[in-house]
């Protein structure tokens, strides 16, 4: 018999976001699309800029799930940094 009376607490969560911002212009360029697709992304979807793990230009991959899993762990493994002084 399986027991289904489970606790599951989340002791954290953190994000990891791969890249600078690609606006709707750059993917638009990059694409060939026109004014008209940029204008409908921006009133149907909503998304002015989106982060892509890879690099745009080439098609090459720069990031994979696990390399931001990674970044993201080290950021929330790492000690705080310490208290600023009140000096006046």
């Amino acid at each position: 018999m399986v027991d289904l009376d489970r606790t599951v607490r989340v002791l954290s969560a953190g994000t990891a976001l791969p890249g600078s911002p690609v606006d709707t212009e750059a993917l638009a360029a990059r694409f060939g699309m026109d004014r008209l697709w940029q204008q409908w992304v921006d009133a149907f979807i909503g998304t002015r800029t989106r982060h892509l793990a890879l690099d745009l230009a080439t098609g090459e991959p720069r990031e994979s799930l696990a390399d931001l899993a990674s970044t993201d762990s080290s950021r929330l493994c790492s000690p705080p940094p310490p208290p600023r002084s009140r000096t006046r």
